[in-house]
């Protein structure tokens, strides 16, 4: 068993440059460039409907907004809101399609976003930031997770006419709070 030794020894030290020869491929991007997560922080959604008779709708919008991080980026915060106003007669008729909207502040980097309340409450988020000389676009999405509460209110006062201008009934939703985290799939565009 002896002799069997030093021919052990030669194998290891044959196959050791080929194992520390080849390290593990490295990252992509550089420290600074480090592929961000996007951390969806405080998403809230009201709408509210009122009406200033049974047959008129004088007052129908819907808010949503939300605080977006990216801490590998950068420490601040910026502010995500979208508004729509209608004549929706209904919460399922607000944000019915997606629409872009600008987050502000900030920079270095800037954000855009989209949201469909319905079907299914699809929140997409697009960053681009500029990092060792390239400009990298990170695009994540999610489902938001909404808990929401509609509180429906009828005037029990109320008279026709009405001079005094009193609301006739509301309808206002209000959704918890929600934090998400995506990891966004990242591109260099230039």
């Amino acid at each position: 068993m002896f002799p069997l030794l030093p021919l052990l020894f030669l194998l290891f030290l044959l196959f050791l440059p080929l194992t520390t020869s080849h390290p593990s491929p490295s990252h992509t991007y550089t420290t600074p460039c480090n592929p961000p997560t996007l951390h969806i922080q405080n998403l809230t959604y009201t709408s509210s409907i009122i009406y200033s008779n049974p047959a008129h709708l004088s007052y129908a919008s819907a808010h949503l907004t939300f605080n977006l991080s990216t801490p590998s980026l950068s420490t601040l915060t910026s502010l995500c809101s979208a508004f729509d106003s209608s004549s929706q007669q209904s919460d399922a008729g607000f944000f019915a399609w997606p629409r872009n909207y600008t987050c502000s502040g900030a920079p270095p980097q800037n954000a855009t976003f989209s949201w469909a309340r319905y079907p299914s409450s699809v929140l997409s988020v697009n960053e681009t930031w500029v990092c060792g000389g390239h400009e990298y676009l990170a695009v994540g999405k999610a489902n938001v997770g909404l808990s929401c509460q509609t509180v429906n209110w009828v005037n029990p006062n109320f008279t026709w006419p009405n001079p005094g201008g009193e609301v006739y009934s509301s309808s206002v939703v209000t959704c918890g709070r929600v934090d998400l985290t995506i990891v966004p799939k990242v591109r260099i565009i230039r």
